[in-house]
């Protein structure tokens, strides 16, 4: 089996997967740190780069970080050195003014003693930089883990945008970025900008803590304090300096679920109905995956992963399929669902022998042939894949993922809440391959089929055949009790 490099395009016996964590981070994370190359599971390219590319990556990536560490330490000697000087130029003044007190001889000792206090204060503020200073030069950062130290100070630094952001006042208007440095300033912005949201000085119950706007009831202030919040967490100090990286979701004319796709005229509506759909997965929890969707509660690796997500309802779907109405953001993903309505099955398994359509498929193929490496802790099942594992460990918990939007069912994977579904649209999109007939279920379909060309999976030495295990191992029981009469 080969794999194709998703750098070098060429392709390889072994091959590294690109998702696969090796001290905290995946080779994907660090092409799109060292390149700005933004690489998903779902995006159909190659998901495995070659030994050499990956040495490359990984290289790359440590060098980068021996460049920052290099600088941060070249530069806190400056910063210390400015500190001492400012704090010497403290000590000179505040010494020449109280021995300007000194010789116009005062005698108010209260007075004196407090000069003097200032003064040993500033000394002590000198020495304590002076330690920390050569506290630093002497304890220079470990550097064996560089994944693990750079992930950290991006994580760092993080938490100081978050506290930055913090301080600020966004404007509460689903449609407006602006932020300001005082609540003053953004009521008056609200005033000459937005006069619709102008605030009830006589119901003081429900307002918001932001633009002190009133409410008549809990639920509106609610609706309204979940915007701000969406708006919190999606906008950052980067994404002023560079607008166009901002999301969608407050410019867009119709705003898009980004789990299902579905359109909304306002994002009170679209938080509404991620609240019914989706908030169910607020009680999953994975270390994993530490980073929340604000809209579909969705977790992800990593910010670059989630703000990709996010962005993907409102990318441009320039090019169309031919045969149906489906339409995709890219080129390679339009190949790729072209072959689904081809009959050719060119790709062959070496092993087995069975024709597939496109290589992806017969990749997954082949991993059959391979011996399963990923093992539920709970039950020792095992698989072939860790995104196979992780699924199957939601039966263990009492968890739910998906929950239905006509009868409120819930259900722990989203292929069970599709299959659900069928119930309620009726819809009979799999039709028979000899006959007519339309079904819901492929098990339905594939039971039908049986009785055109007659072969079935259980049959009984009395020529009987059965499509169902139950009827066939009830037809064997009540067999063996006439036999049981008959001696």
């Amino acid at each position: 089996m080969s794999y194709q490099c998703r750098v070098s395009l060429q392709f390889f016996n072994s091959a590294i997967y690109l998702y696969e964590e090796t001290d905290g981070t995946t080779l994907a994370d660090i092409i799109h740190f060292c390149a700005r190359v933004h690489i998903v599971e779902e995006d159909g390219s190659p998901s495995y780069a070659c030994s050499t590319c990956g040495e490359d990556a990984k290289r790359a990536f440590a060098f980068v970080q021996k460049c920052r560490q290099s600088d941060k330490e070249l530069r806190a000697p400056n910063i210390n050195r400015e500190a001492i000087n400012t704090a010497s130029e403290n000590v000179v003044e505040a010494t020449a003014k109280t021995q300007e007190l000194v010789v116009e001889v005062l005698t108010d000792q209260d007075e004196i003693n407090n000069q003097l206090l200032q003064i040993e204060m500033v000394e002590e503020q000198v020495d304590r930089i002076s330690e920390h200073s050569y506290s630093a030069e002497e304890s220079s950062p470990d550097n064996q883990n560089v994944c693990a130290v750079e992930y950290l100070y991006e994580e760092t630094a993080n938490m100081e945008l978050n506290d930055y952001n913090a301080m600020d006042f966004y404007c509460c208007h689903e449609d407006c970025l602006l932020t300001f440095n005082t609540k003053e300033v953004l009521k008056n912005h609200i005033l000459l900008k937005h006069p619709v949201e102008q605030y009830n000085a006589q119901n003081t119950q429900h307002r918001c803590d932001n633009c002190d706007r009133a409410f008549g009831t809990a639920e509106e202030q609610t609706t309204h304090q979940a915007v701000l919040h969406l708006k919190q967490s999606t906008a950052n100090i980067s994404n002023r300096v560079r607008t166009q990286t901002r999301h969608c979701i407050f410019t867009a004319t119709e705003k898009k679920c980004c789990d299902c796709y579905e359109s909304f005229p306002t994002v009170e509506a679209l938080l509404k109905h991620a609240t019914q759909r989706h908030s169910i997965r607020k009680a999953v929890h994975d270390p994993a995956r530490p980073v929340r969707c604000e809209v579909c509660f969705k977790l992800f690796r990593c910010l670059a992963n989630l703000n990709h997500h996010q962005s993907v309802p409102y990318q441009p779907r320039r090019y169309s399929c031919n045969m149906c109405a489906a339409s995709f953001r890219t080129s390679t993903l339009l190949a790729t669902h072209e072959i689904s309505h081809s009959t050719e099955r060119k790709y062959v398994c070496e092993k087995c022998g069975t024709c597939f359509k496109n290589n992806q498929n017969l990749k997954m193929h082949c991993l059959l042939h391979e011996e399963k490496r990923e093992v539920c802790k709970t039950c020792g099942l095992r698989f072939h894949r860790k995104s196979n594992l992780r699924i199957h460990e939601r039966v263990h918990s009492n968890t739910y993922y998906a929950v239905c939007p006509h009868c409120d069912k819930q259900y722990k994977t989203q292929s069970q809440l599709q299959q659900h579904m069928k119930v309620h649209t009726q819809e009979r999109l799999l039709a028979c391959r000899y006959c007519a007939k339309r079904f819901m279920y492929t098990s339905d379909r594939k039971r039908h089929e049986m009785t055109h060309t007659g072969v079935y999976p259980f049959v009984c030495g009395c020529s009987r055949k059965f499509s169902r295990s139950r009827l066939y191992t009830r037809h064997v029981a009540t067999q063996q009790s006439q036999l049981r009469l008959w001696k």
